[in-house]
């Protein structure tokens, strides 16, 4: 894909959008409008950040930690903050005393670009600032800070600043805007595509009962985020949706076509798509301005249902009523509409019928890149995501299967498309299956060249900004830069590492190609300055091991099914070579980052001991530290679980040690492996024994605590909460594979003293 171009009439139905209108369309209710802004040059800033946004140069599109630290580049980032600070500088000169408004928006717009490039201990810095001055921060300011709260994952922080504000009575803290922010964090705490479960979203209507206790109405940016938060749940809240329209139609808010497209959302999810229609036609006729994306849920639901009628009676009703036939809101988001009648025909009919389809939307240059997503999901019997159940795998044989998946592949080259980074993980394993690994490695490479071409177009738009703050405010430069890079459509990330080296596996590659890309990916961590996020090192050490983690995105055609519970055996037994690459990586996650996963410590240990290298089983407990730390960041079930797992891992092998042979040479390992053992005791056992008078699980009167009750009565240390400007960046539980995450990390007080050195 990288020599191909895509012809001229694939770009016909493109969309010119300019940078103003980018910006533009990313503005969100509730933010600082560039229109409003007094200085030309801070305006015109506000709206290149947007529209760098958009291109995914600077923004969180990825929930990757690897690419997050080339889209949001330090050298970048910095240079953008300094241009504002300069800017709030050069106002603060020519302003005098008397015109705190115009220093105060300078602030505002200061905080705003901190927290828009996630650098959210620096708002909080420059929000104390601005405080301390006596200058009176707008709303908005408080609405970017929750924002900012709600994208890095650290609600505790921004419910500690939102009640800072309340017991201050703060001016503005009791708005419509403040109390919209706060929802709004509620519903950012995962990262889309991540459903919230009920728990989650209980605090979000505490806010609004609380919003209502003040005495603050609900405006329509409210219903609209209460509405959105019901398309978000695991299980679409549709009565409740339904009930915040009436309520809002009741309060005399007229909807907006945001409105509807979000309560259309609830409808596709809830698989209610008649009811939604009759709604959409409703709005419709009352005059609203409805917008192509109000269709797309309704249009998503019908084709994964292989509802073709219907979903051709949707496309002509959007159609007739828009005039147009795409989703164009940004040039690098241009959908079109008839990518789903390409995923009806498949899911009814087949690959083939996916394939006429798709076919006969390249002759009028209606093909993009979610085209040809929906045909590689239809060749490979995916089940889509959306409905649950509704789309089951056609039973071809892996041979058709792969030909399907080729094919595609080949046509999308033609077309000079280029694949997103899911599609070609997903290809690994169609590579893998085909006996053609050299193919995965060869788009490998690429996915790498194209973050290194990135990384360079980063830094020279970070250049632009920076001869923009020391020329004056001069932008045209950077508006220039911004034009000419590239979008963001493709690069590689930590799970690119996870699926290209489970496609070797799966096509039986020699250890050292293995042994190679973990060398790689630990080389880049470093020269990054990350570390290994730990959803990424479980999965690398369940891959290595012999198990398919379900977070890895590669197909594997091999007859084998993803483990169906966390106590399935692996999938086949990992060679030696396997393992002594686990167990190096296991050491150095360890080492690096504080404490493995213990998740990744359970496969590698179970697998160990499985191939009878119980010493290095042993080895890898006493990596993996105390089975109760008080630093975990995760106390969920799951962590629990694996920690008493270990714990059970641990007694095994005080079994296994007093049963072994004495004589050479067993004997030198049962010699290392009580060795191991006795330094395993003090994180293991309240009440460390000899091993030769410790009674074997089989010979106890009274049977071993169990597990995870007893790592549930540990105590955790607590620490003193800080003050809301200087607090210490939460370490999220459900994402950490986030820039946010990573930064957050990074901030976290140092791990604790490693354990004793290895025997």
């Amino acid at each position: 894909w990288r020599a191909a171009a895509p012809p001229r009439r694939l770009c016909s139905s493109a969309a010119s959008t300019d940078l103003d209108s980018a910006a533009d369309s990313l503005h969100e209710p509730d933010e600082i409008d560039a229109k409003s802004v007094q200085s030309p040059a801070l305006a015109r800033a506000v709206r290149l950040l947007l529209a760098q946004e958009s291109q995914g140069v600077a923004a969180d599109a990825a929930g990757d930690a690897l690419m997050q630290s080339v889209l949001l580049n330090p050298r970048l980032c910095d240079a953008i903050l300094r241009f504002f600070e300069g800017q709030k500088d050069l106002v603060e000169a020519s302003a005098g005393r008397d015109a705190d408004a115009a220093v105060g928006e300078s602030y505002a717009l200061l905080i705003y670009a901190c927290v828009k490039l996630r650098r959210l201990d620096q708002a909080f810095v420059h929000f104390d600032t601005m405080v301390r001055r006596g200058l009176e921060p707008d709303p908005r300011v408080f609405a970017a800070l929750l924002k900012g709260c709600g994208r890095a994952r650290q609600l505790k922080r921004g419910e500690r600043f939102f009640e800072s504000l309340l017991d201050a009575n703060a001016a503005g803290a009791r708005s419509a805007t403040a109390y919209n922010a706060l929802i709004n964090m509620y519903s950012h705490q995962k990262q889309r595509p991540a459903t919230l479960l009920p728990h989650e979203v209980s605090n979000a209507w505490r806010a609004v009962d609380r919003m209502r206790e003040a005495g603050v109405a609900p405006d329509e940016v409210t219903y609209n985020s209460l509405i959105s938060l019901c398309s978000r749940m695991r299980s679409a809240d549709l009565p409740r949706a339904e009930a915040m329209h009436r309520e809002m139609d009741g309060s005399g808010i007229s909807p907006s076509s945001i409105t509807v497209a979000t309560l259309m959302q609830v409808y596709g999810r809830a698989d209610a798509v008649p009811r939604g229609r009759a709604k959409l036609v409703e709005a419709v006729e009352a005059g609203v301005q409805v917008d192509t994306f109000a269709w797309r849920p309704l249009l998503h639901r019908a084709a994964c249902r292989g509802d073709v009628a219907l979903t051709e009676e949707l496309l002509a009703q959007m159609e007739s009523v828009t005039g147009k036939a795409v989703f164009d809101s940004l040039r690098h988001r241009l959908r079109h509409a008839s990518n789903y009648r390409i995923l009806a025909r498949g899911v009814k009919d087949g690959f083939d019928a996916a394939e006429a389809a798709l076919r006969a939307a390249r002759d009028v240059g209606a093909v993009d890149p979610l085209s040809y997503a929906f045909l590689f999901d239809v060749a490979i019997g995916t089940k889509h995501s959306e409905p649950r159940g509704a789309w089951k795998p056609d039973g071809s044989p892996n041979e058709v299967r792969l030909a399907h998946a080729n094919r595609a592949w080949e046509m999308m080259a033609e077309d000079g498309i280029r694949p997103s980074i899911s599609l070609c993980h997903r290809m690994f394993g169609v590579w893998a299956g085909n006996g053609q690994i050299e193919r995965a490695e060869e788009a490998f490479d690429a996915m790498r060249t194209a973050s290194a071409e990135l990384l360079a177009s980063s830094h020279s738009l970070a250049q632009a900004w920076e001869q923009a703050a020391t020329s004056g405010g001069d932008l045209a430069v950077v508006a220039e830069s911004l034009e000419a890079a590239p979008l963001v459509s493709l690069g590689h990330s930590f799970m690119s590492y996870v699926n290209i080296i489970q496609a070797n596996i799966d096509a039986a590659a020699p250890p050292q190609r293995v042994a190679a890309h973990v060398a790689a990916l630990r080389t880049e961590a470093a020269e990054r300055k990350l570390r290994l996020p730990w959803p990424i090192a479980e999965a690398l050490l369940k891959t290595l091991v012999g198990q398919r983690p379900q977070s890895a995105s590669s197909v594997s055609f091999g007859g084998r099914a993803p483990p169906a519970s966390r106590t399935s055996p692996p999938l086949s037994p990992p060679s030696e070579g396997l393992l002594d690459i686990a167990s190096e990586l296991h050491s150095w996650v360890a080492t690096e980052g504080g404490r493995p996963p213990p998740g990744g410590t359970v496969a590698l240990v179970a697998a160990l001991m499985a191939a009878g290298r119980l010493a290095d089983a042993a080895q890898a407990l006493l990596c993996a530290g105390d089975v109760a730390p008080r630093d975990r960041r995760d106390d969920g079930s799951n962590v629990l679980w694996s920690y008493g797992v270990l714990q059970q891992k641990y007694e095994d092998l005080r079994a296994a040690a007093a049963d072994a042979p004495a004589d050479a040479p067993a004997g030198a390992e049962r010699t290392r492996l009580e060795e191991v053992l006795g330094l395993l005791a003090p994180l293991y056992d309240p009440q460390p024994q000899p091993v030769a008078q410790r009674k074997t699980p089989a010979t106890a009167q009274a049977p071993a605590p169990e597990p995870v009750r007893a790592v549930q009565q540990q105590p955790v240390a607590q620490t003193p909460q800080p003050s809301v400007a200087a607090a210490t960046p939460v370490a999220p539980a459900a994402d950490v594979d986030s820039f946010a995450s990573a930064a957050a990390a990074a901030a976290l007080p140092p791990p604790p003293p490693p354990p004793p050195p290895a025997v």
